[in-house]
């Protein structure tokens, strides 16, 4: 693949900045017209537990400002049937990132959050993508490469259907493609302004999904490589540096507010140990320990065995 600067200079020469700008659009144009016709076409079929988990989120979010579950998963068929659930008894611990129930709210605020308009803002990410894999081939490898990427993009059947799942892969697809296409043309014309758009894109993306974060560190170095390879420290490396500056800001909050979710994996893989331990033998009564890594339900399973349990907490030695 060409990587000379001049070489770019060429291509965009010859093909025409407004020609360019003509493909950009109709590749966009074209691919939000056929999401929506296939989102017309085909009934909305909601990934579950996923979508209702992020509505959940939003209604904390616009409710009281909270970002957690709560309580009322509880009433809900779907959440009270998840194979997420002892996620959401943890205390109402939160485990999905902020940013697709954030965009629900924000809808749900204006009035907006209906299946069409979430679709629509998917239908407009995946646009996105489409001109930015376009802008791509045209670059360095001519209209005909784009025309088939753009082909390719528009009839890949699981892009299709993803249409009525009202996911948050489109939004975070198009983060990911936009962080790859701006690490390259780094590489190739190192740029404050491009640089600062990656770190920014990359910390905005990891809100939706962490992997955002995973590409973006892994543009990082490979401009790091890249300067290493052409020693232009001074250019393509401060590149590198000021693009990573929201990377690991946007990966370190994201691992503090999973902190929870993580002692709640420990607790329910422990919970169900020594609920396993203690049917095993089938005792009359079990004494739990306080502190004892065990779930909020475990009473409740022990009595449909038949077996009473009770809680002991050392604090209170003298009762």
């Amino acid at each position: 693949m060409p990587n000379d600067a001049s070489h770019l200079q060429q291509i965009d020469h010859a093909i025409g900045r407004w020609s360019v700008a003509r493909w950009l659009w109709l590749a966009a144009l074209v691919t939000l017209v056929t999401r929506m016709l296939v989102a017309l076409l085909l009934p909305v079929d909601p990934l579950q537990p996923d979508y209702t988990e992020y509505a959940a989120l939003a209604r904390s979010l616009v409710a009281d400002g909270s970002y957690g579950f709560g309580e009322h998963w509880r009433q809900d068929p779907i959440l009270a049937n998840s194979f997420n659930i002892y996620m959401y008894e943890a205390h109402g611990s939160t485990f999905r990132p902020p940013g697709f129930p954030a965009l629900l709210a924000a809808l749900d605020l204006v009035g907006l959050w209906t299946p069409r308009v979430v679709q629509l803002v998917c239908a407009l990410a995946d646009a996105g993508v489409a001109a930015l894999l376009v802008r791509v081939a045209l670059l360095y490898f001519g209209p005909r490469a784009a025309l088939m990427a753009l082909l390719g993009w528009l009839i890949e059947p699981r892009l299709l259907f993803g249409m009525t799942k009202l996911g948050r892969e489109e939004l975070y697809s198009l983060a990911v493609a936009a962080v790859c296409v701006i690490g390259y043309r780094l590489a190739q014309r190192p740029s404050v302004r491009l640089a600062v758009a990656l770190g920014v894109l990359a910390a905005l993306g990891t809100y939706l999904k962490e992997t955002v974060a995973v590409v973006a560190g892994g543009a990082v170095v490979w401009l790091l490589w890249h300067a290493w390879q052409e020693r232009k420290w001074r250019r393509v490396g401060i590149a590198a540096v000021l693009s990573a500056w929201d990377v690991p800001d946007a990966a370190a909050e994201l691992l503090l507010a999973r902190r929870a979710q993580l002692g709640t994996l420990v607790t329910n893989l422990l919970s169900e140990w020594t609920y396993a331990r203690v049917a095993e033998f089938d005792p009359e009564i079990c004494i739990v320990m306080a502190q004892a890594p065990v779930a909020a339900n475990f009473p409740v399973r022990l009595a449909k065995n038949g077996t009473a349990c009770a809680y002991w907490y050392v604090e209170n030695w003298r009762h």
